[in-house]
């Protein structure tokens, strides 16, 4: 490991680290202080220096509730990988940069979203350190930290004249730095594929509709998750977020206490049961939801790559008791229904015993259906919106390849990101076990063959877009398969 040499960015010069053919930036600003003042604004670019800046530390994560018992701790390590720090800070707007050589190859550069919804996440552990991805598939990673939960989503616009959604902002920001930047590190402006999972794929179909981020980049790959709210159709309006509000003033009092109290203090202020910090609209950022504006043809020459995992909810609901009866199980469906056409119990117990007849233990059944709702048929939506919009081509995946050995994990949240970036030895649930290292190579370089031209390849063969006529779907296993409409008797059960 040695230190490389500077290099000249809009700011200032900077330098990383060396390690076995790949350099690593650990850290470098790209905005300036988001505290005091700035707290609740968009951001802005950091100030010039002149003197090197060593980014050769990993960057502290965003303020958020951070906090589990012992147990969870061990086991959500075991799944997701340990997180390289657990200090928070508030001004926190950084970006994490592998490349393979900076020179002028311009390579596909790859944009990493971290996923913990829009509340909790940093911008890289070990699991998902770009540098394995860089060196195997000769493209750039970039992975941006941004704010978080309240800091990042409350509508300070009429309590303190400040800016709607600014953890978004703060990703748009990052972007235009990669476009200003990223051929110095060896990238192609030109060529920017954002990829997320769960929170991260939410983020990216938010940019999608947001005007500020249009022709910040050229493709997108979203991993579990593509939409704000489960009872919203992407973007609230000022009244939808007045709950929020009002249960944030009701913890802190004087409004002015917003830019008073400690930013972790902020980060922990509980919500009403039942609701979520998401962007909200705005006629600057977030003019129209996420849904209409793919439907009216946003982000419509984005080719897309959607996805999610058989079983979603295997992790999510650890601890947390599945439904029992039919009616328990509609009554969590009520709850998630609102991406997936659900509007009451009269539309959620006919899918709720749809999914107790077939013939699964019923335990199994309701971790499936619940997965659906939150996951898989909000996809299908979006790929629906975008194929009837028309446009650059749309390609499904559903993950069913699991650790044998973990049935407790089996295909579920997030196992695809560790296998795209390929650093198995950094999470327990998934070292050692058959086959995995096989299918993280064929994973990483389908996600790299569509960050390259737009079009993923298995083996290096297309795999077939998704259309409503055939439903084409890549069916993530050992051996991969391209199945059509998998599950399809699961997702006729929901209403139109």
């Amino acid at each position: 490991m040695a230190e490389t040499a500077a290099l000249p960015t809009t700011s200032g010069p900077v330098s990383g680290l060396r390690f076995d053919g790949v350099s690593e930036f650990r850290g470098i600003p790209y905005a300036g202080p988001i505290g005091g003042d700035r707290r609740f604004r968009a951001p802005v670019p950091p100030r010039s220096w002149t003197q090197t800046y060593a980014a050769t530390r990993w960057p502290l994560m965003a303020p958020q509730p951070w906090g589990m018992s012992a147990d969870d701790e061990a086991y959500y390590g075991a799944v997701f990988g340990a997180p390289y720090v657990t200090e928070s800070t508030e001004d926190g707007l950084y970006l994490n940069l592998w490349t393979p050589a900076a020179d002028g190859a311009r390579r596909p550069v790859m944009v990493w979203l971290h996923g913990g919804g829009l509340l909790f996440g940093q911008a890289t552990r070990p699991r998902e350190n770009g540098r394995r991805l860089c060196a195997t598939q000769d493209v750039v990673v970039v992975a941006p930290s941004h704010r978080l939960g309240l800091l990042g989503y409350l509508d300070t616009r009429t309590l303190l004249g400040g800016d709607a959604n600014v953890g978004m902002r703060d990703i748009v920001l990052a972007l235009e730095w990669i476009r200003d930047n990223i051929e110095t590190f060896g990238g192609d402006p030109a060529n920017v594929t954002l990829f997320g999972e769960s929170g991260g794929g939410v983020k990216i179909t938010t940019l999608l509709a947001m005007p500020s981020a249009a022709g910040l980049f050229h493709r997108a790959i979203c991993q579990s998750g593509v939409m704000p709210s489960p009872g919203a159709p992407g973007g609230l309006t000022p009244e939808q977020a007045q709950p929020m509000t009002e249960a944030v003033l009701s913890a802190v009092g004087d409004p002015a206490e917003l830019r008073e109290l400690p930013a972790a203090a902020l980060a922990t202020i509980p919500l009403p049961g039942g609701s979520g910090w998401q962007p909200v609209l705005d006629d600057e950022t977030l003019p129209v939801p996420v849904a209409p504006a793919l439907a009216a043809g946003a982000g419509a020459d984005i080719p897309l790559i959607l996805g999610t995992d058989a079983d979603e909810m295997r992790v999510l609901m650890r601890g947390r008791g599945l439904p029992a009866t039919v009616d328990e199980l509609a009554t969590l469906l009520v709850g998630l229904g609102g991406l997936a056409g659900l509007s009451g119990a009269t539309g959620a117990t006919p899918v709720a015993e749809h999914y107790a007849g077939s013939g699964d233990d019923f335990a199994l059944s309701a971790e499936r259906a619940l997965g659906d709702a939150m996951f898989r048929i909000p996809t299908i939506r979006v790929a629906q919106l975008r194929t009837t919009a028309g446009g650059a081509p749309v390609f499904m995946y559903l993950l069913r390849w699991q650790n044998p050995a973990r049935p407790d994990v089996g295909a579920g949240h997030g196992v695809e990101t560790s296998l795209v970036f390929g650093n198995l030895a950094d999470v327990p649930a998934l070292r050692d076990a058959p086959a995995a290292d096989t299918l993280a190579t064929m994973m990483a370089a389908a996600w790299a063959s569509f960050a390259r031209d737009g079009v993923p390849r298995v083996g290096g063969e297309p795999w077939p877009p998704y259309r409503p006529t055939d439903r084409a779907t890549l069916i993530w296993d050992v051996p991969p398969t391209v199945g059509c409409d998998p599950g399809g008797p699961d997702r006729r059960a929901w209403p139109d």
